[in-house]
């Protein structure tokens, strides 16, 4: 008796966690691991900057000393199709690189997001975006 009542339990938990899963998904319609903000991207004006960043890294390999400069662009979460936000605070504030070299050879990757699957060649960095925090300062 207790070990039909272990397997009903087992079965509803499967159940339950089963569900939960379908209803995220249709929540967040992004392929798994994928962070489910979208991001609406502004030029901006603005005294410019010059840094040098000693080193960059990922996984299409390894830059030194840049030049980027900026801000360029400030990009804001952005409800779409009436989503839910689930960070309404971070935003992403991107620099221009200036000096950064093409990659030889450009590697082929294939995305795959809400809008499809593209598959196109890795050229060259050309922005590095951070993530900031940013406030609406009143004019005056």
């Amino acid at each position: 008796m207790r070990k039909t009542i272990a397997a009903l339990g087992a079965l509803y938990l499967t159940f339950a966690f089963g569900t939960t899963a379908q209803a995220q998904a249709a929540i967040n319609p992004n392929p798994i691991g994928v962070d489910p903000e979208h991001y609406q991207c502004y030029n901006v004006q603005g005294e410019p900057t010059a840094i040098t960043i000693k080193s960059l890294a990922d996984q299409f390999g390894k830059s030194q000393d840049l030049r980027v400069t900026g801000p360029t662009i400030l990009c804001a979460p952005v409800s779409k199709n009436g989503e839910l936000l689930a960070d309404r605070v971070s935003h992403l504030v991107c620099y221009t690189i200036q000096n950064s070299k093409p990659l030889a050879p450009s590697p082929l990757v294939e995305v795959k997001n809400q809008l499809g699957t593209f598959r196109f060649k890795v050229v060259q960095s050309r922005i590095l975006c951070v993530p900031s925090l940013k406030r609406v300062v009143p004019a005056g």
